[in-house]
């Protein structure tokens, strides 16, 4: 008899409706192993998430197991963070520029104001 594989098991049930086309079963439990294999991640990744409760987990028979649909939601939680984390360091870039042409312009005013004309250093110069 063969050995059974430790892998995460996808069962071909018939469906009831159709007796010639197999339905795949995902399962919705995973294993930390599987969990990693989901998330491309490594199991000491997903531990870790485990241990921080960024992700929830129970105890079924002897195994922790990780329910697919948290999994999910992590990472459209982390998909979220990703996007507003670009868009706010996009928008940074936009209001330090602003506030340099806003400096740019002050400076040259004042420059302006306290510089003399060449008209004016002219007319000193003669006077002097």
């Amino acid at each position: 008899m063969a050995p059974r594989s430790k892998r995460a098991s996808v069962a071909s049930v018939l469906r009831d409706d159709s007796a010639s086309l197999p339905a795949l079963v995902v399962p919705r439990l995973l294993r930390i192993q599987d969990a990693a294999k989901y998330l491309s991640a490594t199991t000491w990744q997903v531990e870790t998430l485990l241990r921080e409760k960024t992700i929830p987990s129970f105890v079924l028979g002897k195994r922790r197991v990780i329910d697919r649909l948290e999994l999910d939601r992590y990472v459209e939680r982390r998909n979220a963070e990703a996007k507003s984390a670009a868009e706010k360091a996009s928008r940074i870039p936009d209001a330090i520029n602003r506030a340099v042409a806003i400096i740019h312009i002050e400076q040259t005013t004042e420059e302006k104001a306290t510089t003399p004309s060449p008209l004016q250093a002219m007319e000193r110069e003669v006077s002097a």
